[in-house]
């Protein structure tokens, strides 16, 4: 039988990772502490008192060099996989298993990669989310408030658990949603600042302009519930 090992990218990490490891392993350590970095990454992977791990610029370079050392632990045991993949940034812990890089050119692209990422989404309201389950969850009015009207079927929300109980449902931003009903739209009625009420397809009432008519679809944030333009 052929082994074969996946390699896990961003969403998987954790406070306290790999410490177990370091404090047990020499191949352990020699693979964790082969690069170069801005930062402690043993105070960041493994206590993480100021909160950045799951921050992508500490993420990254801190998923990849927990990987090699882990990798190191199984050659050590003798354990070679057949085969290798990674998942996303898996890939590079993937490579690093599989000899194309050290574990210092792997963790320290990962570090220069998570940087690259983090410094272009500066100042963009924006973020990534790590799919750790497809489980259903039924929506709750009294966790959704206000944006529940704005949710119909299929809408991807974050969803807050622990052990299976839900804490907390946070619907996107923004949603693109049908007007269902209003009334119609005098020809050349383009201002913005005179409104009229409309039915969205989830039952909602909201404020549009004038020019807006039935099976138009546009955009609303649910934070506020305000019309914010014609989607594309």
């Amino acid at each position: 039988m052929k082994l074969a090992v996946l390699y896990a990218g961003q969403g998987a990490q954790h406070p306290g990772m790999g410490k177990e490891f370091y404090e047990a392993s020499s191949a352990f350590r020699a693979a964790f502490d082969a690069a170069d970095l801005p930062f402690d990454l043993h105070r960041v992977c493994f206590d993480d008192p100021d909160g950045v791990l799951n921050q992508t610029e500490y993420t990254q370079p801190c998923m990849v060099a927990f990987a090699c050392g882990v990798s190191a632990v199984l050659a050590e045991q003798g354990v070679k996989p057949a085969y290798v993949a990674g998942l996303s940034l898996g890939e590079y812990s993937a490579l690093e298993a599989a000899g194309v890089f050290t574990a210092k050119q792997a963790i320290e692209l990962a570090a220069y990669r998570g940087k690259a990422m983090a410094d272009a989404a500066s100042g963009i309201d924006c973020g990534m989310t790590a799919v750790l389950t497809y489980d259903m969850v039924p929506l709750n009015r009294e966790l959704l408030g206000d944006a529940f009207r704005f949710v119909k079927e299929n809408t991807m929300c974050k969803v807050l658990s622990v052990k299976g109980r839900v804490f907390g449902i946070e619907p996107p931003n923004f949603v693109e949603l049908v007007v269902t009903k209003s009334e119609p739209g005098a020809k050349g009625d383009t201002a913005t600042n005179v409104t009229k009420p409309a039915i969205v397809e989830t039952g909602a009432e909201i404020k549009v302009p004038l020019f807006i008519n039935e099976g138009d679809k546009i955009q609303i944030d649910t934070r506020t519930g305000e019309y914010m333009g014609r989607a594309k």
